[in-house]
């Protein structure tokens, strides 16, 4: 699994950076690119962020909401008597 997030991660990066597939660019050249480009240099480091932001959402919204007992499976009845 985390091998298929670099690569989605790499193919990201490269077509921020608009690194077309003809320029042969190597992973490393790649790396170098980000680094002097991107303050923050992993996607992961944005992600865990976003996540971490997330679930501090999902725990100061009430009990009462249907996202947050999807969220932390709760809920006891089908999810297809329940209309979102």
């Amino acid at each position: 699994m985390i091998v298929y997030r670099k690569l989605f991660e790499r193919k990201c990066y490269r077509k921020l950076l608009r690194v077309s597939w003809t320029q042969k660019m190597t992973n490393q050249e790649l790396c170098e690119k980000i680094d002097k480009h991107c303050n923050c240099n992993l996607l992961q480091t944005v992600i865990d962020r976003k996540l971490q932001q997330l679930c501090g959402h999902m725990c100061r919204i009430s009990d009462e909401r249907i996202l947050k007992t999807l969220v932390f499976g709760m809920l006891d009845v089908p999810l297809k008597y329940i209309s979102l």
